[in-house]
């Protein structure tokens, strides 16, 4: 009797289990998964990969439950929306996918002004592994993949994976949500978001921005602005964002946002060009300014581990820009590098949108706003809020080839820069000339190194170092995040313990390669809290004074150019380049003089690495000479040489020569399309 009653129960618990199943899923026993494929028949059942569907319609006409997947056929094209409807719920989203191997299938809309895929007022749904365009025959509002909620109430639940997004010809200074390759907008209407994840997609090609999460048109001023509820726990990492008209990724009327991981560049100039010029959009809105990562009116906002180069525009342009009506904003471990505008802008409110506590700490900044000034701030100053601006241990580095007086704080109007500000612990290293604004207001500086130039506007600081950092190989960072080993600290360097500690808080638990910082002892100045480092290679050329026999001088070629640090032609820095114009072969020189003497081994010259013209202008017959007092000493002669890749050339000497000059003295050049001439990328000289 007892057996039978125990299996009698267990058999109730497994029926009642069955039927929360069942209702759960709308009434349906199972999830299901639905096959899409160009091959298909829409009268089929779809629901296995020999009676899949074939078009996006029969999708649309179909309502779908909690835990069903909607999966494309890899490699397969389909023109049009893809949109669906019904509602996942938790712990059983909706996916749309890709079944079988090879390429990601392909959406492309033609012109869709509500996205190649759409979902209006869905939750807990996943979307990963298309490719999506919307180029449509005529300009208009496109966007990739739009999500948008207009039902006056907090939907859950969205990701957006591994995703290509190209090809979207909006208006490169309209509405973001408007213009964007992924949208996830909400209507000001009491709409929401809660639990968005954006991360491994590639987004190019896309007129305004790359990614946007915000409102589906921004009402009103910034005062109405303030009164929305706030999308919240938005995480957005490990994407690719190029080539686009405006802005790389915007967080706006948000709360609890996670940028990370992110690479944004090659970007902005478009919508500043159609802002300006004769041809308008007609939306309504009008644009032109952009940045490469930003948020506004937002709350808790970390930007962290990002690449951000190569933003181009006249009105903004930075990597990074911290605008109005944020709080709780962090701005750290980042590399924003050969950007136009800067690194960061601080975009602060004349109406009530005011900002509140922002720390922008364990940043490296190379070649940044080498024409306009690196640190912006809003003609109405910095962060008017409670708790002021922390500028802390970061690392910024300007060049010798950088727009002379340079700002390293830059304001928008001309008007000195106004409210409080805690800035330490940073390093300057400015090759190039610099200039500061006459007065900083309440602005602190406590614990800075300023090395290079020091102009008589350079901050008071009561613990200011003027004396070399030794970073280890300032300017030489190019791609990626890993590449900025340049910028951590000799051994010996006086930047070594000899930081501000305000208390671990504030200073944060790491620095920009992940060493330790502490809650009480003195931290490094700069991005890098490590230990020394030891044995690090010299580099005599480094900012050495560059003489030639001719030299061409624009916005990316230059003599000291070939000195900066920058062993790859990259944006403003190709390198060196004789006078173009030549097209008969003749002889060429150029010098480098250290300015003390020096036992040089080792010569190592850089080609060219332009796309399309690797190796070339590298000298074909030449020698590498030594000055040693009175006249020039052959050390290396070499004749018919030539170059094909990017490797670095390096050309030993058969005995280390002590001098304060060498010098490369060309007899034969390369011939690049009609001219005879010398380039080069680089050029170090070791021990």
């Amino acid at each position: 009797m007892f057996r039978i009653a125990q299996k009698s129960s267990l058999l109730r618990a497994a029926s009642l289990a069955a039927l929360a199943l069942f209702l759960s899923f709308g009434g349906r026993a199972l999830a299901a998964a639905y096959y899409v494929d160009p091959a298909g028949d829409d009268s089929r059942d779809g629901v296995s990969q020999q009676t899949a569907w074939k078009t996006l319609a029969k999708v649309g006409r179909s309502t779908f439950a909690p835990g069903d997947e909607i999966l494309f056929k890899a490699g397969g094209t389909w023109t049009g929306q893809l949109s669906a409807r019904g509602n996942g719920q938790s712990g059983a989203p909706i996916k749309l996918g890709r079944f079988g191997a090879g390429a990601k299938p392909i959406i492309a809309g033609g012109g869709q002004v509500d996205g190649s895929i759409k979902l209006l007022n869905q939750e807990y749904w996943e979307i990963s592994g298309f490719e999506v365009t919307n180029r449509g025959s005529n300009q208009n509002q496109y966007v990739g993949i739009k999500v948008r909620n207009n039902t006056g109430r907090p939907l859950h639940h969205i990701r957006i994976r591994d995703c290509v997004v190209h090809d979207i010809n909006g208006y490169p200074s309209g509405f973001y949500g408007a213009n964007a390759g992924i949208a996830v907008i909400a209507d000001m209407n009491n709409s929401t978001w809660n639990d968005l994840l954006i991360e491994n997609n590639q987004v190019y090609g896309v007129d305004r921005v790359g990614i946007f999460v915000g409102p589906t048109w921004q009402i009103g001023t910034s005062a109405d602005w303030m009164l929305e509820p706030k999308s919240q726990n938005i995480t957005i990492q490990h994407n690719a964002v190029w080539d686009l008209g405006g802005d790389g990724i915007i967080n706006f009327v948000t709360s609890h946002v996670v940028i990370q991981y992110n690479v944004v560049h090659s970007s902005g100039r478009r919508g500043f060009d159609e802002a300006v010029g004769p041809k308008k959009n007609p939306t309504g809105y009008l644009g032109g300014a952009s940045a490469g990562i930003w948020n506004v009116i937002s709350d808790h906002t970390t930007m962290q581990f990002n690449e951000v180069y190569g933003f181009l525009n006249p009105h903004d342009g930075q990597g990074f820009d911290i605008d109005m009506g944020t709080n709780h904003t962090r701005v750290q471990y980042n590399y924003s590098h050969d950007n136009d505008g800067g690194f960061l802008l601080i975009g602060e409110s004349a109406g009530p949108a005011k900002s509140n506590d922002a720390q922008v700490r364990f940043n490296v900044s190379q070649n940044d706003g080498a024409c306009k000034g690196i640190v912006h701030f809003g003609g109405n100053g910095a962060i008017s809020g409670p708790d002021k601006l922390l500028f802390h241990n970061n690392t910024i580095f300007v060049p010798a080839w950088a727009k002379p007086n340079l700002r390293i704080f830059q304001e928008y109007r001309p008007k000195n820069v106004v409210g409080a500000a805690a800035i330490f612990n940073n390093i300057f290293y400015c090759v190039g000339s610099v200039s500061y604004p006459a007065s900083f207001a309440d602005m602190v500086f406590d614990h800075n190194t300023f090395f290079g130039h020091h102009p008589a506007s350079e901050p008071a600081d009561a613990h200011k170092l003027t004396s070399d950092p030794l970073l280890v190989a300032p300017g030489s960072a190019v791609l990626g995040r890993e590449s900025v080993s340049g910028y951590q600290l000799q051994s010996g360097s006086p930047a070594i313990g000899s930081g501000r500690n305000p208390g671990s808080e504030l200073l944060g638990a790491r620095d920009y390669w992940g060493n330790p910082v502490s809650a009480t002892a003195a931290p490094n100045r700069g991005a890098y809290n490590g230990p020394g480092i030891a044995d690090v290679p010299q580099n005599w050329a480094f900012n050495a004074t560059v003489t030639s026999s001719s030299a061409h001088e624009n916005n990316e070629w230059s003599r000291s150019r070939l000195v900066d640090g920058q062993r790859t032609s990259f944006y403003f820095t190709s390198g060196f380049s004789s006078v173009l114009g030549q097209t008969a072969d003749h002889p060429e020189w150029v010098a480098l003089d250290f300015g003390a003497q020096r036992s040089v081994g080792k010569v190592i010259l850089h080609p060219v690495t332009l796309p399309g013209r690797v190796g070339r202008g590298f000298p074909r017959d030449f020698q590498i000479q030594v000055w040693d007092g009175s006249a020039w000493q052959t050390r290396v002669t070499r004749t018919g040489y030539t170059v094909t890749d990017a490797q670095p050339q390096v050309f030993a000497f058969e005995t280390p020569a002590t001098t304060d000059k060498i010098r490369i003295s060309c007899t034969a050049l390369d011939q690049v399309a009609s001219d005879y001439v010398l380039q080069l990328a680089e050029v170090e000289v070791t021990p």
